[in-house]
C-alpha cells in the first residue's frame, strides 16, 4: 500500500511539472495576442501554474501523510514480529538441545540397568565380599544415571512448558498487531481519501475560475479593436474616371 501511495505521489508530481512546462512554454503565444483575448490566455496560464502547484502540493501530502506513517508503521510491527520470532527459533533450538539430552541420558540409564543386572546375574551365587561390592557400586551408578535422567527430564519439560508460554505470547501479540494494522490502514486509507477530496475541491474551484476567465473573452470587443488598430484609411477603393 504504501507503494501505491508512492507511485500516485510521483506520477503527481511529474504531472505537475509537466503542466509549468507547459505553462512556461506553450503560453508564450500570448505576445501574439491582444484585447480580452490576451487577458484570458494570460488567465488560463495563471491557472495552469496553479493546478501545477496543487498537484504538487497533493503529491507532498501523499508522502508525509500516509505514506511515510505506514513505512514508520510497518518498520515498528516488523521489529516486534522479528524479536518474537527470534524467541521462539531460540527455544526451539534450546528444546531441540534438551530433548537430545534426554535421549542420550536414557540411553545411559539403560546401560547403568544392563550393568547391574549382568553382575548380579554373575554374582548371584557368590558371597564374596568383593562380588557384593561390586554390586552396590553398580546399583549406585544405575540409582545415580536415574537422577541424572529425571534432572535432564525436568529440564525438558520446562524448557517445553516456557516455549507453549512464549507460543502463545506471541501468538497474542500477533493478532493483536494484525488487528492494530487494519484499524491503521483504515485510517491512513481514510486520510487518502481525504486528502484526494480536498485536492478534487480545489482542482474543482480552479476550473471554475478558469471558466470566469474564458467566459470573460469578448469577441466583438476584441474585432473592434483588431478593426481600430489595424484600419488603412476611412476612405474605400474607386474606379479610375477616363
Amino acid at each position: 500500500m504504501a507503494s501505491f501511495v508512492r507511485e500516485r505521489a510521483a506520477l503527481e508530481e511529474a504531472y505537475a511539472r509537466s503542466l509549468l512546462k507547459l505553462a512556461n512554454t506553450t503560453f508564450s503565444v500570448a505576445d501574439h495576442c491582444d484585447g480580452t483575448m490576451e487577458a484570458a490566455w494570460c488567465g488560463m496560464k495563471k491557472c495552469l501554474q496553479e493546478e501545477s502547484d496543487l498537484r504538487s502540493a497533493f503529491a507532498g501530502k501523499l508522502l508525509s501523510e500516509v505514506e511515510q506513517p505506514m513505512l514508520k508503521f510497518k518498520d515498528t510491527q516488523k521489529k516486534e514480529r522479528k524479536m518474537f520470532s527470534a524467541l521462539l527459533a531460540e527455544d526451539r533450538k534450546q528444546l531441540a538441545s534438551k530433548y537430545s539430552v534426554v535421549q542420550k541420558t536414557r540411553t545411559a540409564v539403560a546401560v547403568k540397568h544392563r550393568e547391574l543386572e549382568n553382575k548380579s546375574a554373575v554374582s548371584r551365587d557368590l558371597e564374596d565380599d568383593k562380588a557384593q561390592s561390586e554390586i552396590r557400586k553398580a546399583k549406585r551408578r544405575s540409582l545415580s544415571a536415574e537422577e541424572g535422567l529425571k534432572a535432564v527430564v525436568t529440564s525438558y519439560n520446562e524448557m517445553q512448558s516456557k516455549w507453549v508460554d512464549d507460543m502463545v505470547q506471541a501468538c497474542e501479540v500477533f493478532e493483536a498487531a494484525e488487528n492494530d494494522k487494519a484499524e491503521f490502514l483504515k485510517a491512513k486509507l481514510g486520510k487518502y481519501e481525504e486528502i484526494l477530496r480536498i485536492f478534487n475541491v480545489s482542482c474543482i474551484k480552479s476550473c471554475d475560475k478558469m471558466l470566469g476567465v474564458v467566459q470573460a473573452l469578448d469577441p466583438q470587443q476584441d474585432r473592434e479593436k483588431f478593426i481600430r488598430t489595424s484600419a488603412t484609411g476611412s476612405k474605400r477603393p474607386t474606379d479610375l474616371q477616363f
